[in-house]
């Protein structure tokens, strides 16, 4: 009772609060033994016991990796395929690191385990993201890790520099829920789908309907808007294409795709565009 009374003085303003720690723990009573277990022995920085008291819901977007439970998968990469050129890029944002080894993947939960081959599967990080500093990495899974060529454990920290781009490799191992977040790598946050593609689209785009059209004849052109603008202008390729010519018009650039018509005479014109600003 009597320690409630000292508490209670104590923050009416009527009593000097109790110097020494033995006095406080007697005054505080569980409200300490709760807060130093919270914390830990380390709780008197303060950066450190706000970084303890971080929680999941706290972490928005701290993740500089896209696509990190390796759901997006616009190319319709399938699992076991392998890769015919170095760095060719498979589900999105990842690339395989070298020609002729594969993926593989399974459902797991909202995404996808992905076994890395020993080469790697590698994202690169835009260095325009990269505030610098210190980065904490994490993920779930058996695969080894290293960012920049450095080798780093989970739960581990990376240096990165400022405004350079930056690539985190999973080899040899099982990865998902992947993640590089400054200062402290969280517990995993699952982003809406719709989100995470749109991300993954401002670098990649490749729509699975055919663009058709009545156009006119030869000299004309026609635009088609990307659905998300991409970081620079992007290089075209294209499928089942018809009376369009495949090398972009000049008035292409980072938000639209301008073709010329080659057909002779008015008539329905079509293609399949891919359009990549991926990063090297």
């Amino acid at each position: 009772m009597a320690d409630l009374t000292n508490l209670k003085a104590t923050l009416t303003g009527t009593k000097t609060p109790v110097t020494t720690t033995a006095e406080m723990k007697s005054a505080l009573g569980t409200l300490y033994d709760f807060i130093t277990e919270l914390l830990g022995t380390d709780s008197a920085n303060k950066a450190a016991a706000r970084e303890l008291l971080a929680t999941p819901g706290a972490a928005g977007l701290r993740n500089l990796l896209d696509n990190g439970d390796f759901r997006i998968n616009q190319r319709a990469w399938v699992s076991g395929t392998a890769s015919t050129l170095a760095n060719q890029y498979c589900l999105d944002r990842w690339r395989i690191v070298t020609s002729g080894q594969a993926i593989t993947w399974a459902a797991d939960g909202a995404g996808f385990i992905v076994t890395a081959p020993a080469g790697g599967v590698e994202q690169l990080i835009d260095a325009s993201s990269v505030v610098g500093g210190t980065y904490g990495v994490d993920w779930d899974g058996t695969a080894t890790c290293t960012v920049n060529g450095q080798a780093v454990s989970k739960g581990g920290t990376v240096t990165l520099t400022a405004n350079a781009q930056a690539a985190i490799r999973f080899s040899g191992g099982t990865v998902t829920r992947a993640r590089l977040e400054p200062g402290k790598a969280l517990p995993w946050e699952t982003r809406p789908r719709w989100l995470e593609q749109l991300v993954c689209m401002t670098y990649y785009e490749q729509p699975t309907s055919v663009v058709r059209v009545y156009a006119g004849a030869s000299g004309t052109k026609m635009t088609v808007r990307y659905r998300v603008p991409k970081r620079v202008t992007p290089t075209v390729t294209f499928a089942s294409n018809v009376g369009i010519s495949t090398t972009p018009d000049a008035a292409s650039n980072a938000t639209q795709l301008t073709v010329a018509i080659t057909q002779a005479s008015a008539g329905i014109v079509s293609f399949i565009y891919r359009a990549s600003a991926d990063l090297t």
